[in-house]
């Protein structure tokens, strides 16, 4: 896994994870649940029922009964409804100016580089045109 697929991950930036990685301080609600990914990812691919065994062995009872709250909790959130939130996440970021520009960034050389791409194809074919 990348440190930036580990950042969407955990919905931080990839320089935050770089900071974590190299000694910088990690809040202390996160480093749990950052180990327990990390548990989590590093294991060897196993049937699902196995994992879930494995997992539920290295969890203390607290944590056991925490997890099965907030499972049973959210087990009848259909897939509409993370897209609504996913959407409103997405909204509530493109707030954040430094966000938004390095968005528009973006778009900008996609835009450009398509444009060149066309000047290109279309010189290409004036000149297939000529021959």
């Amino acid at each position: 896994m990348t440190q930036q697929e580990f950042a969407d991950l955990l919905g931080v930036t990839r320089k935050t994870i770089v900071n974590y990685e190299s000694g910088g301080n990690i809040p202390e609600s996160r480093e749990k649940l950052f180990k327990y990914i990390l548990k989590t990812f590093n294991k060897k691919e196993n049937s699902s029922s196995q994992k879930e065994d494995h997992y539920a062995k290295d969890l203390n009872k607290t944590d056991k009964a925490l997890m099965s709250k907030v499972l049973e909790k959210f087990e009848h959130i259909g897939d509409d409804e993370v897209a609504l939130y996913v959407d409103f996440k997405k909204h509530k970021l493109l707030k954040n100016p430094l966000i938004k520009s390095i968005i528009k960034s973006e778009a900008w050389r996609i835009v450009e580089h398509e444009m060149r791409n066309l000047a290109i194809e279309k010189t290409l074919g004036t000149e297939d045109d000529d021959v």
